[in-house]
């Protein structure tokens, strides 16, 4: 009797365990995956920066952007950022 006890206390902790690990796979399968959710930030990020290294007009580019883009962009008076004012100088020191 003692020998089935312990029989069925293995078999349900590793029902248990395996129930677990189960769900756990299933629910990683179905989380959306980080890189997507970043697509078009990397996108806008890349197109920018392309622009930039080739001596583009970044006004043509918020011009031509894709309207149907998931991210839209657009340029803005530097006076109309509010930004701490370390921020700011560092900004018109041409700091990154």
């Amino acid at each position: 009797m003692h020998r089935l006890g312990i029989s069925l206390l293995l078999v349900v902790l590793l029902a248990t365990i395996g129930f677990g690990w189960t769900l756990d796979r299933l629910f990683i399968e179905w989380q959306p995956d980080e890189a997507d959710r970043l697509a078009p930030y990397r996108t806008m990020g890349e197109a920018l920066a392309g622009s930039v290294e080739q001596g583009g007009d970044l006004h043509a580019l918020a011009l031509a952007w894709p309207a149907d883009s998931q991210v839209q962009i657009g340029i803005m008076d530097v006076n109309e950022l509010s930004m701490p004012t370390v921020l700011q100088r560092d900004l018109n020191e041409g700091k990154t």
